[in-house]
């Protein structure tokens, strides 16, 4: 039986980032052996990259290019994000039951995504990312 969750908007996932220690493998394998489309890129000039790749039914796997220590350290998912109804209502929730926020909300750009996002520390220590699209892409 489901409950009335106690953070309200929760939409469901919305994508994973991969941290990627293997660029051109991981652009390899999950544009060309997975067929999956490439829906945005980014370069950051610290030269950091992000790529996103969207599977025939629009769930995303964001690859986000790491150095091989700090994979090893943190493991290979950065983070599962959450599409939400509104970001700010959610981390409030989030905040009364207890979970710290590594991220408050804010509004970012990722070529032509323009979103609001907040990050959290689930209670394994998972990083988890709240999202709501203000400009969705072509393949939504």
């Amino acid at each position: 039986m489901n409950q009335r969750p106690l953070v309200p908007g929760i939409e469901g996932i919305h994508h994973v980032a991969i941290r990627a220690t293997d660029w051109e493998g991981s652009l390899r394998f999950y544009g060309e052996l997975l067929g999956f489309a490439r829906t945005a890129e980014a370069r950051f000039p610290d030269g950091r990259r992000i790529v996103r790749f969207a599977d025939a039914s629009g769930y995303e796997i964001e690859l986000a290019s790491c150095d091989a220590k700090t994979a090893a350290i943190d493991g290979p998912v950065a983070h599962i994000g959450l599409a939400v109804a509104d970001v700010e209502q959610a981390i409030r929730a989030i905040e009364r039951e207890g979970f710290h926020v590594t991220r408050p909300p804010a509004d970012v750009e990722i070529d032509g995504l323009r979103a609001t996002i907040a990050f959290f520390t689930g209670p394994n220590g998972e990083s988890l990312e709240l999202i709501r699209e203000i400009a969705p892409l072509d393949h939504r």
